[in-house]
């Protein structure tokens, strides 16, 4: 029988604890993150809580339109919408951090580039972003 689990609570609790929570599917293997109450690829409602490293692969950043930018996330200025996959699977939508304007067209050449899950503050809350880790540039 299927048992509601406080999804977003257990999320947001680790994010607030410095962690990365998932859930994983115990029929199918799908890790989501963020974690969904169902399973999305074979809907199964057998998941189970699991910690991601935090290790992605950062795939795309958009330079953004300064007219479309948020100005919560103005103290994180230069930041990127983009796309990036965890080390355990799951593929997000995130902003990205450490690209600087200057470097944008190199850097983004250089893509996929590793990076790292971190949390940054918005509306009261901590929410999840990547640091681009520019350090195996060559």
């Amino acid at each position: 029988m299927f048992k509601p689990q406080p999804v977003t609570k257990r999320f947001y609790d680790g994010l607030d604890e410095g962690r990365f929570v998932a859930l994983k599917c115990t029929s199918c293997g799908h890790v989501h993150f963020p974690p969904l109450p169902t399973c999305g690829e074979c809907g199964s409602f057998d998941l189970e809580w699991t910690e991601v490293s935090g290790s992605v692969t950062v795939t795309d950043a958009i330079d953004l339109n300064p007219a479309l930018a948020n100005s919560d996330f103005k103290p994180y200025a230069p930041y990127h919408i983009g796309e990036a996959t965890l080390e355990e699977g799951p593929e997000i939508n995130t902003i990205v951090l450490g690209l600087k304007e200057k470097d944008y067209e190199k850097i983004r050449s250089m893509m996929p580039m590793p990076g790292k899950l971190m949390t940054i503050q918005h509306d009261g809350f901590k929410t999840v972003a990547v640091q681009l880790d520019q350090t195996g540039e060559q």
